[in-house]
Protein backbone atom coordinates (compact mmCIF):
# COMPACT_ATOMS: atom_id res chain seq x y z
CA UNK A 1 0.00 0.00 0.00
CA UNK A 2 1.28 3.48 -0.54
CA UNK A 3 2.79 5.36 2.34
CA UNK A 4 1.33 8.66 2.52
CA UNK A 5 3.42 9.99 5.76
CA UNK A 6 6.48 7.97 6.68
CA UNK A 7 6.13 8.74 10.49
CA UNK A 8 6.76 5.54 13.00
CA UNK A 9 8.86 4.46 9.79
CA UNK A 10 12.10 3.62 9.27
CA UNK A 11 13.32 4.13 5.63
CA UNK A 12 16.16 3.30 4.22
CA UNK A 13 15.85 5.40 0.85
CA UNK A 14 18.31 5.65 -2.51
CA UNK A 15 18.82 9.26 -3.25
CA UNK A 16 20.20 10.16 -7.20
CA UNK A 17 21.99 13.43 -7.37
CA UNK A 18 23.72 13.27 -10.47
CA UNK A 19 22.06 16.51 -11.36
CA UNK A 20 21.07 17.80 -7.68
CA UNK A 21 22.67 21.70 -7.55
CA UNK A 22 23.21 22.74 -4.08
CA UNK A 23 21.09 26.01 -4.69
CA UNK A 24 18.64 23.80 -5.84
CA UNK A 25 18.71 22.21 -2.29
CA UNK A 26 17.38 25.50 -0.67
CA UNK A 27 14.41 25.79 -3.03
CA UNK A 28 11.40 23.19 -3.63
CA UNK A 29 12.90 20.65 -5.73
CA UNK A 30 12.30 17.05 -7.49
CA UNK A 31 14.84 14.40 -6.55
CA UNK A 32 14.61 10.67 -8.23
CA UNK A 33 14.77 8.36 -4.97
CA UNK A 34 13.97 4.62 -4.50
CA UNK A 35 13.13 3.03 -1.52
CA UNK A 36 15.45 0.01 -0.02
CA UNK A 37 13.41 -1.24 3.02
CA UNK A 38 10.76 -0.11 5.47
CA UNK A 39 10.52 -1.23 8.70
CA UNK A 40 7.37 0.07 11.03
CA UNK A 41 8.22 1.71 14.51
CA UNK A 42 6.35 2.43 17.44
CA UNK A 43 7.47 5.29 18.80
CA UNK A 44 5.78 8.28 21.14
CA UNK A 45 5.46 10.83 18.22
CA UNK A 46 3.86 8.59 16.24
CA UNK A 47 1.34 7.59 18.69
CA UNK A 48 0.41 11.05 19.07
CA UNK A 49 0.07 11.39 15.41
CA UNK A 50 -2.36 8.28 15.39
CA UNK A 51 -3.72 10.01 18.48
CA UNK A 52 -4.72 13.27 16.56
CA UNK A 53 -5.46 11.35 13.45
CA UNK A 54 -8.25 9.18 15.12
CA UNK A 55 -10.15 12.19 16.14
CA UNK A 56 -10.90 13.26 12.14
CA UNK A 57 -12.11 11.21 9.66
CA UNK A 58 -11.67 14.03 6.90
CA UNK A 59 -7.75 13.48 5.34
CA UNK A 60 -7.13 16.84 5.05
CA UNK A 61 -8.05 17.63 8.44
CA UNK A 62 -5.98 15.20 9.67
CA UNK A 63 -3.16 16.85 7.81
CA UNK A 64 -3.83 20.30 8.86
CA UNK A 65 -4.03 19.30 12.98
CA UNK A 66 -0.98 16.73 12.62
CA UNK A 67 1.00 19.75 11.15
CA UNK A 68 -0.48 22.22 13.41
CA UNK A 69 0.44 20.46 16.62
CA UNK A 70 3.23 17.93 15.42
CA UNK A 71 5.08 19.60 12.74
CA UNK A 72 4.00 17.41 10.26
CA UNK A 73 4.34 17.86 6.35
CA UNK A 74 1.05 18.66 4.95
CA UNK A 75 0.20 16.66 2.04
CA UNK A 76 1.40 17.65 -1.43
CA UNK A 77 -2.53 18.23 -2.59
CA UNK A 78 -3.38 20.56 0.27
CA UNK A 79 0.22 22.30 0.44
CA UNK A 80 -0.47 23.67 -3.28
CA UNK A 81 -3.94 25.41 -1.95
CA UNK A 82 -2.36 26.62 1.00
CA UNK A 83 0.83 28.29 -1.69
CA UNK A 84 -1.43 29.70 -3.92
CA UNK A 85 -3.08 31.97 -1.02
CA UNK A 86 0.35 32.36 0.73
CA UNK A 87 -0.72 30.34 3.97
CA UNK A 88 1.90 27.93 4.40
CA UNK A 89 2.61 29.85 7.43
CA UNK A 90 -1.04 29.26 9.44
CA UNK A 91 -0.73 25.50 10.00
CA UNK A 92 3.07 25.61 10.24
CA UNK A 93 3.93 25.74 14.05
CA UNK A 94 6.31 29.17 15.02
CA UNK A 95 7.15 31.74 17.55
CA UNK A 96 3.61 32.70 17.62
CA UNK A 97 2.35 29.39 18.34
CA UNK A 98 4.95 28.65 20.88
CA UNK A 99 4.51 32.06 22.78
CA UNK A 100 0.58 31.45 22.81
CA UNK A 101 1.28 28.13 24.52
CA UNK A 102 3.98 29.84 27.09
CA UNK A 103 0.63 32.38 27.50
CA UNK A 104 -1.60 29.39 28.44
CA UNK A 105 0.86 27.59 30.90
CA UNK A 106 1.26 31.26 32.65
CA UNK A 107 -2.07 31.38 33.42
CA UNK A 108 -2.15 27.90 34.12
CA UNK A 109 -0.20 27.82 36.68
CA UNK A 110 -0.20 31.31 38.44
CA UNK A 111 -2.98 30.94 40.75
CA UNK A 112 -1.78 27.47 42.17
CA UNK A 113 1.39 28.96 42.10
CA UNK A 114 0.59 32.09 44.26
CA UNK A 115 -1.38 30.19 46.71
CA UNK A 116 1.88 28.23 47.70
CA UNK A 117 3.92 31.44 47.01
CA UNK A 118 1.98 33.03 49.90
CA UNK A 119 1.83 30.81 52.38
CA UNK A 120 5.29 28.95 52.01
CA UNK A 121 7.64 30.96 49.81
CA UNK A 122 6.54 34.75 49.54
CA UNK A 123 10.15 35.48 49.34
CA UNK A 124 10.02 33.62 45.45
CA UNK A 125 9.53 35.65 42.69
CA UNK A 126 6.18 34.45 40.23
CA UNK A 127 7.48 35.56 36.91
CA UNK A 128 11.16 33.85 37.57
CA UNK A 129 10.11 30.73 38.79
CA UNK A 130 7.25 30.52 36.85
CA UNK A 131 9.45 30.93 33.78
CA UNK A 132 11.66 28.68 34.65
CA UNK A 133 9.21 26.14 34.75
CA UNK A 134 7.38 26.80 31.10
CA UNK A 135 10.99 26.94 29.77
CA UNK A 136 11.35 23.03 31.10
CA UNK A 137 7.95 22.32 29.45
CA UNK A 138 8.73 23.89 25.91
CA UNK A 139 11.99 22.30 25.54
CA UNK A 140 10.34 19.20 26.06
CA UNK A 141 7.68 20.10 23.00
CA UNK A 142 10.59 21.21 21.44
CA UNK A 143 12.24 18.19 21.80
CA UNK A 144 9.08 16.26 21.38
CA UNK A 145 9.15 17.35 17.93
CA UNK A 146 12.69 16.87 16.89
CA UNK A 147 13.77 21.06 17.08
CA UNK A 148 11.73 22.65 14.15
CA UNK A 149 13.65 24.89 13.31
CA UNK A 150 11.30 28.31 13.26
CA UNK A 151 10.24 26.64 17.02
CA UNK A 152 13.91 25.87 18.32
CA UNK A 153 14.42 29.75 17.18
CA UNK A 154 12.26 30.64 19.65
CA UNK A 155 12.62 28.47 21.85
CA UNK A 156 16.30 29.79 21.73
CA UNK A 157 14.93 33.50 22.11
CA UNK A 158 12.91 33.03 24.93
CA UNK A 159 15.60 31.58 26.88
CA UNK A 160 18.21 34.40 26.26
CA UNK A 161 14.80 36.88 26.73
CA UNK A 162 14.19 34.86 30.35
CA UNK A 163 18.37 35.19 30.73
CA UNK A 164 18.15 38.86 30.17
CA UNK A 165 15.44 40.02 32.17
CA UNK A 166 16.62 38.46 35.49
CA UNK A 167 19.80 40.25 34.66
CA UNK A 168 18.19 43.88 33.21
CA UNK A 169 19.64 43.60 29.90
CA UNK A 170 17.72 45.30 26.74
CA UNK A 171 16.12 42.13 25.26
CA UNK A 172 14.59 43.47 21.61
CA UNK A 173 18.07 44.65 19.73
CA UNK A 174 19.71 43.25 16.23
CA UNK A 175 22.89 41.74 19.06
CA UNK A 176 20.33 39.45 20.57
CA UNK A 177 19.00 38.01 17.44
CA UNK A 178 22.59 37.30 16.00
CA UNK A 179 23.45 36.13 19.12
CA UNK A 180 20.40 33.47 18.96
CA UNK A 181 21.82 32.42 15.01
CA UNK A 182 25.61 32.03 17.05
CA UNK A 183 23.75 29.60 19.64
CA UNK A 184 21.73 27.28 16.86
CA UNK A 185 24.98 27.26 14.96
CA UNK A 186 26.57 25.79 17.62
CA UNK A 187 23.92 23.15 19.03
CA UNK A 188 22.78 22.37 15.86
CA UNK A 189 25.06 23.36 12.37
CA UNK A 190 22.42 21.58 10.52
CA UNK A 191 20.09 24.43 10.95
CA UNK A 192 21.89 26.65 9.08
CA UNK A 193 20.67 24.71 5.81
CA UNK A 194 17.63 24.95 7.05
CA UNK A 195 15.50 27.68 4.26
CA UNK A 196 12.38 27.39 7.09
CA UNK A 197 14.93 28.56 9.64
CA UNK A 198 15.89 31.82 8.11
CA UNK A 199 12.79 33.13 6.96
CA UNK A 200 11.67 32.73 11.11
CA UNK A 201 14.91 34.61 11.55
CA UNK A 202 14.18 37.21 8.78
CA UNK A 203 10.42 37.54 10.80
CA UNK A 204 12.27 38.49 13.43
CA UNK A 205 14.73 40.96 11.62
CA UNK A 206 11.92 43.03 9.82
CA UNK A 207 9.97 43.03 13.26
CA UNK A 208 13.14 44.65 14.70
CA UNK A 209 13.73 47.00 11.94
CA UNK A 210 9.98 48.48 12.21
CA UNK A 211 10.64 49.20 16.02
CA UNK A 212 13.47 50.59 15.60
CA UNK A 213 12.36 53.39 12.96
CA UNK A 214 8.70 53.26 14.28
CA UNK A 215 7.86 54.92 17.38
CA UNK A 216 4.01 54.51 17.57
CA UNK A 217 3.41 53.38 20.85
CA UNK A 218 -0.54 52.60 20.10
CA UNK A 219 -0.92 48.58 20.32
CA UNK A 220 -3.71 48.37 17.73
CA UNK A 221 -1.87 50.46 14.97
CA UNK A 222 1.78 48.81 15.33
CA UNK A 223 -0.12 45.30 15.47
CA UNK A 224 -2.10 46.20 11.72
CA UNK A 225 1.26 47.87 10.43
CA UNK A 226 3.65 45.31 11.49
CA UNK A 227 1.74 42.71 9.56
CA UNK A 228 1.22 44.62 6.59
CA UNK A 229 5.30 45.49 6.52
CA UNK A 230 6.01 41.90 7.48
CA UNK A 231 3.98 40.65 4.49
CA UNK A 232 5.31 43.26 2.16
CA UNK A 233 9.07 42.53 3.43
CA UNK A 234 8.51 38.95 3.19
CA UNK A 235 6.56 38.36 -0.22
CA UNK A 236 9.70 39.31 -2.64
CA UNK A 237 12.18 37.11 -1.19
CA UNK A 238 9.33 34.01 -1.05
CA UNK A 239 8.54 34.75 -4.99
CA UNK A 240 12.19 34.50 -5.91
CA UNK A 241 12.68 31.52 -4.34
CA UNK A 242 8.89 29.83 -4.29
CA UNK A 243 8.34 31.16 -7.27
CA UNK A 244 4.73 31.05 -7.00
CA UNK A 245 3.55 34.35 -7.70
CA UNK A 246 0.36 34.33 -7.67
CA UNK A 247 -2.67 37.38 -7.35
CA UNK A 248 -4.51 35.69 -4.40
CA UNK A 249 -1.70 36.13 -1.98
CA UNK A 250 -3.50 39.46 -1.25
CA UNK A 251 -5.89 36.64 0.95
CA UNK A 252 -3.25 35.96 3.25
CA UNK A 253 -3.34 39.49 4.65
CA UNK A 254 -7.09 39.18 5.88
CA UNK A 255 -7.00 35.32 6.87
CA UNK A 256 -3.79 36.38 8.88
CA UNK A 257 -6.23 38.85 10.87
CA UNK A 258 -8.89 35.94 11.54
CA UNK A 259 -6.16 33.72 12.69
CA UNK A 260 -4.86 36.45 15.16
Amino acid sequence: SKIKNIIGYEINLLLFTKNLRFIDTLKTFYIYSAFKGINQQKTLYSIASKKIKDQHKNPILQSFFSALFLATPIHQKERKILSAYGINHLLAISGYHLGFLSLMLFFLFKFPYQYFQKNYFPFRSLHYDLGFFILVILFIYVYFINFYPPVFRSFIMMLIAYIFYRNHIKILNYENLFLVIFIIAILLPSMIFSLSFWFSILGVFFILLYLQYVKNKNIIYNTIAIHFFLFLSMLPLSHIIFNNPSPTHIVSLFLNFIFL
